[in-house]
This record gives C-alpha cells, structure tokens and sequence, in this order.
C-alpha cells in the first residue's frame, strides 16, 4: 500500500489495471449480454406486433363460407408462410367489414355486399378483394314435399311465404336474383325470418312451401326426403347456372390504403389455397381435431357441414371481373350503395396472381 500523498508506483498501476480486467472479464460480457437482451426485449416485442396481420372474420364461428381462414390457420399454413396471423371472429359479415374500414383489421373475410356498403365505397374508396371464397352463400332453396309437383317454376311459388334466416341476410338476394331471372317482382313472395332453425322446422312441419337453408339443416332434411332442392348453391359451378351468370359473395379484402405489402398479400393468398385444398380433399376427422371447439360446435353438425363444403369454393381463390360486375349489379339493385365501383377498382389480382406462380428453387 503507497503512503499518503505518494504517487502509486507502476507496479502498483498494473496491478490495478490487471485487477480490473479480471472483474470485467468475470462479470462483464454476461452482463452486458444480459443488458443488451434486457434492453432489446421491448423492440422484439414491438416488431412481433408489427408483423402480426390481423384478420377480421365473419361470424358465427362455424360458418363454412369462413372456414380456410381457420383451417390455415390451425394446420400451420399462415406460419409456413412466414405470417403470424391473428384471427378475430366478429359477430357479422357486417361487423368484419367495419373492423377493416376502422383500421382495427388488416384484412377482412366478409362478403362482397358488406365490403361496399361499410368500407368507404361512398367517399371513393374500394376494399380490395384480394382471395376468393365462394360465389353465393351456402344455401339451398328448399321445397317441402307437397310442394313438388305444384312448383315446377319460381313463378309457381307467387303469393307464397319464403323462409330466410334474419333479415338482410346475405342470400337474399341471390333469392331476389332467382326471382329476376324469372321476371318476377321482389313483392311476389313473402319473404319471412325465422332463424336457421326455426325456417327448417318451419318447412318440415309444412307450414312453409319454401326456405332457404343452411347446413346442418338443409343436409338433414333431403337427405330424410323431408324437402326437395329447387336451387342448390353450395356447389359454385351450380351457381352460374342457376343465377344465369357468374357470381361472388364471401372473400378476403384489404383497405384501399394498407399496411401490408404484395409479398404479405401473397403469403396470405398462398397459405388460404393450401387450406381450401385441406377442405375439400383432406380426412374430416383430423381436421375437426385441430380446430376449437367453437368453430366446431357439434362434431357431428360439422361432418355435415364439411360434406356439404367440398364443392363450395371457389377454384384457387379466383375471381372473374364479370362475377365481380354481376355481384354489383345484383346487390345494388336491393341494397342501398352511394356508388357502385367498377371490378377493375375492386378486384386486386396482383397477390393471387404471384401465389398461382411456383416458386423457383433457390
């Protein structure tokens, strides 16, 4: 030790500095690392919420129409293609196209009908329909039995009270199309909300000639015989025929104005594809295996409800401007729109078009 008020001699200097070289190399490098990882958690957090797509889906849960949304997501498919997805169901297609005018949702699976009506068609701006789903709503016009050989045309049902599900619901107007088609005003029939339920038993028990019917219900009673198809459209090849032109009604859409790039746009077309093809063609069992319990429900509605699904969407998302141009026409003629847009400002190809080219290996 150096007496007061001397200087250290350079031994002592070296010794010290050697002293404090050894503390750092004990200590220093694992601390700074911890520092440095400490510090850099917030802005690891940060670009994880960042490249989280959020998309908002129409509801309820166990809609087929929304269906590759929860399987790509439950087999792994938005991961697969370097996405981290956050699906948030909503209570209605109407409620899935609002989250995406509010900015709350990256994109929305929702119909074409919803999508013009709340995302800022009015003050020029178009959602872009970026991934097709299918070209009507999943539903079948339904006869009752003793209604068979009475109606042999749309026309036969004048004066006589439909069965829908709520009111607005999306497939009326497919039913005011079919009435069109057949130069019928909408005020030739009655059209009456009953519920999904409700409109099945309603028909069953001959209180109605006719409903549209959703799955489990409409599966259930023709295959009992307990009602007749008079317009299947849950197959989208049947639909051209029936409406007498191409259609579309549920899809993925983006802001007119978003964050997400061509290449986010095109992973979330690629991953959709690759769920599709798991719908149609993959074993039912494993699939209900991997989705909640809400998107479920009943295991045995959904087998049903799976059966009825294979024929319903449309091929690789595709969306032809023509059904885009009729969709319009059709809607606008029962549906309140400010403007209607021109297909070419609506349909945003350029994603689907990149994910239907193979990739080339690197």
């Amino acid at each position: 030790m150096s007496s007061p008020g001397r200087r250290p001699t350079c031994g002592a200097i070296a010794t010290s500095r050697r002293s404090r070289r050894a503390r750092s190399a004990r200590s220093g490098p694992a601390r700074g690392r911890e520092q440095r990882e400490r510090r850099g958690e917030p802005v690891i957090a940060l670009i994880l919420l960042l490249q989280t797509v959020t998309i908002a889906v129409s509801g309820p849960p166990t809609s087929p129409e929304y269906l590759p949304l929860h399987v790509a997501a439950a087999e792994g498919y938005f991961t697969e293609h370097g996405l981290s997805v956050s699906l948030r169901t909503v209570r209605s297609e109407a409620d899935a196209a609002q989250a995406l005018a509010d900015a709350t949702a990256d994109l929305a699976a929702t119909s074409l009908g919803a999508a013009l009506r709340f995302v800022g068609v009015d003050k020029g701006a178009t959602p872009r329909l970026v991934f097709g789903l299918t070209a009507a709503p999943p539903v079948v016009l339904a006869m009752h039995p003793s209604a068979v050989n009475s109606v042999r045309t749309l026309a036969d049902l004048t004066g006589s009270a439909v069965g829908v599900s709520h009111p607005g619901a999306a497939e009326q107007t497919w039913l005011l199309a079919l009435l069109a088609r057949n130069r019928m005003r909408p005020t030739s029939v009655s059209i009456v909300s009953y519920g999904d339920r409700g409109a099945a038993a309603a028909l069953q028990a001959g209180e109605l000639r006719a409903a549209l019917l959703s799955d489990p219900y409409a599966s259930r009673l023709l295959a009992d015989g307990a009602a007749r198809a008079f317009a299947d459209l849950r197959d989208h090849r049947a639909v051209t025929r029936i409406v007498g032109r191409p259609t579309v009604n549920a899809a993925v859409f983006a802001p007119p104005k978003g964050r997400l790039s061509l290449a986010d746009l095109e992973a979330v077309c690629r991953a959709l594809r690759e769920a599709v093809a798991r719908v149609e063609s993959g074993p039912p069992d494993g699939l209900a295996d991997r989705l909640s319990r809400a998107v479920v429900g009943s295991r045995e509605d959904f087998m049903i409800r799976l059966d009825a699904s294979r024929a319903l969407y449309l091929e690789s998302g595709i969306v032809a401007p023509e059904a885009v141009e009729a969709s319009i026409e059709m809607i606008r003629a029962h549906v309140p729109l400010r403007r209607a847009p021109r297909a070419a400002e609506v349909l945003d190809e350029a994603p689907l078009r990149r994910a239907l080219t193979p990739r080339q290996p690197r």
